[in-house]
């Protein structure tokens, strides 16, 4: 019975540690999103909204690869959760040179977003950080704006990961 339960034991480790092999051989982008920056703040339905965004490369050298689909910043914005059938309105910003080592720099969207006339419990806006091949993790953030009479931000930012698959190629 011993014997059987080791065996069993050790394939379920063996097993559990080939899921995130995978997961180790990716490569991840070194910059992170430090801040979303929405103006004005509250907002309401009519208001003409820019964002911007501090980023950061993490990195001891230089990163870009400059002119390419993906080095870019993403925006998403959402009512409620971020679920399909939730998506408002996404423009990117691309980054025009590369980042130099340790360097943050605040990207403004040439776009801007006007607040629907619509009623949901929370806008959420998400930005997805910039990445070059082979690269296929990135980082980003999440903001929330609750509602009252207008949209306030709730008190902190959440980080996010995001592998390649689901952001498309």
């Amino acid at each position: 019975m011993k014997k059987i339960f080791l065996t069993v034991f050790v394939l379920m480790g063996i097993f559990m540690f080939s899921l995130f092999i995978p997961h180790l051989t990716m490569a991840h982008s070194p910059v992170k999103v430090n801040k979303i920056i929405v103006s004005p703040v509250p907002f309401k339905a009519g208001n003409t909204v820019s964002i911007s965004v501090e980023i950061e490369n993490t990195a001891r050298s230089n990163y870009g690869c400059v002119g390419t689909e993906l080095f870019k910043v993403f925006l998403s914005i959402w009512k409620s959760d971020v679920v399909p059938g939730n998506y408002l309105w996404s423009t990117s910003q691309p980054l025009t040179a590369v980042l130099g080592p340790g360097e943050k720099r605040t990207i403004a969207f040439s776009a801007n977003w006007t607040v629907p006339n619509i009623d949901p419990d929370k806008f959420i806006f998400e930005v997805i950080g910039p990445r070059c091949p082979p690269d296929e993790i990135v980082d980003g953030a999440k903001l929330s704006f609750l509602r009252s009479c207008s949209y306030f931000p709730i008190a902190r930012m959440e980080y996010i990961r995001i592998r390649k698959i689901d952001i498309g190629k």
